[in-house]
């Protein structure tokens, strides 16, 4: 009976495994901004353009000028496990049929244009728990250098890069789909699709849901001359999903997570039972 009952214990322990149950998190939009010093409308924009200034340019300005800054409400599904691991994590905003810029390009200092997004961190008065959406906006305004606040941070280092776009380390890089530059017909998604694997990232998230709250900021490394041009990502909010002059498929910004179980091994326990 002993041989038995070990023999088939191996033929389940390599018997090939079933699909494995996932969990995803109920993220709802909280509030979604473009970060500008001269916005004056904030929280009620329909869309935000994304640009950095060329280091001439920025004296008194911020190198990430055009920033945008959104926020989802966190929850767990009521039937998670305790112990879990973040699969899959995706953030997705959409731009406007207008849209002509090409990624990959560079700028005239050699930078590589492209889409961005990192976590934003909040120093007083403001915080991540309070945070509406439509505060008054605190960095650089062409009156002097000033640190920004909220602000966003590097994945390696941790500091902020509202003024590194040379060297510094995004979350994630976004990927437009069915993007053709100046021949689109209607509003086109962006996902920025995270590395799980990196424990950097998977402690972030973990921590989000654990506060319930997940905050990101979108950039690009665009340098424009004029803001209001299709030559720039301009990523649309939840008060352009009804404008047509933008596209008729757009939908407000999305957070999704995905949440599988974590396989605990036996213990020696389990094993004592056969000896």
């Amino acid at each position: 009976m002993r041989i038995i009952l070990l023999a088939t214990l191996i033929l389940i322990a390599f018997a090939p495994s079933t699909v494995a149950q996932t969990w995803n998190v109920e993220a709802t939009l909280l509030s979604d901004r473009w970060q500008y010093p001269f916005n004056f409308t904030p929280g009620s924009r329909q869309s935000g353009p994304l640009f950095i200034l060329n280091a001439t340019d920025a004296e008194n300005f911020n190198r990430r000028d055009g920033l945008a800054i959104v926020q989802w409400e966190l929850k767990l599904p009521p039937d998670a496990p305790a112990d879990y691991e973040i699969t899959e994590a995706t953030l997705t905003f959409w731009d406007r049929r207008q849209a002509q810029y090409m990624i990959g390009t560079f700028t005239d200092e050699g930078i590589e244009q492209r889409l961005e997004v990192f976590p934003a961190r909040f120093s007083h008065p403001y915080s991540e728990e309070t945070w509406e959406g439509t505060e008054p906006y605190v960095g650089s305004d062409g009156n002097g250098p000033n640190p920004r606040n909220p602000y966003p941070i590097d994945l390696v280092t941790s500091a902020s890069v509202e003024n590194n776009v040379e060297t510094s380390t995004p979350w994630a890089i976004g990927e437009p789909e069915g993007y053709t530059p100046g021949a689109m017909t209607d509003a086109f998604p962006i996902h920025f699709r995270f590395d799980m694997t990196n424990p950097t990232i998977q402690q972030e998230f973990r921590l989000d849901l654990q506060s319930g709250l997940s905050t990101w900021f979108v950039s690009a490394t665009f340098s424009i001359d004029v803001i209001d041009t299709a030559e720039i990502p301009q990523i649309l909010f939840a008060e352009a999903v009804s404008n047509t002059g933008f596209g008729t498929s757009q939908q407000p910004p999305s957070l999704e997570l995905t949440l599988s179980q974590v396989d605990v091994p036996l213990s020696n326990e389990h094993w004592d039972l056969y000896e």
